[in-house]
């Protein structure tokens, strides 16, 4: 593992040690890989959606272009309506 991922690893597992909620783990998570690791557009989390087993969710993300989250949303709402027909 090079340094930068080990360092990276040891901040994710120390928040993880006082993280009051799983959303704010991942909402920290995404952003410390958004930071970190600049070669990705957009780090984030996918939820199952707790009324409907069979959706996922856009959850905690970040995104070095804010449309490019509204984006995923969009296409989140367009795979649940395909589901839904399907």
């Amino acid at each position: 593992m090079m340094p930068v991922h080990e360092e990276l690893l040891r901040e994710i597992q120390d928040f993880a040690l006082t993280a009051s909620t799983a959303m704010s783990l991942m909402e920290r998570i995404a952003q410390c890989l958004h930071e970190k690791m600049m070669r990705n557009n957009w780090v984030g989390f996918y939820l199952v959606d707790p009324t409907d087993p069979g959706v996922l969710l856009v959850g905690p993300s970040a995104a070095l272009h804010p449309m490019r989250a509204s984006l995923l949303a969009r296409d989140c709402a367009v795979q649940r309506l395909a589901a839904v027909r399907s």
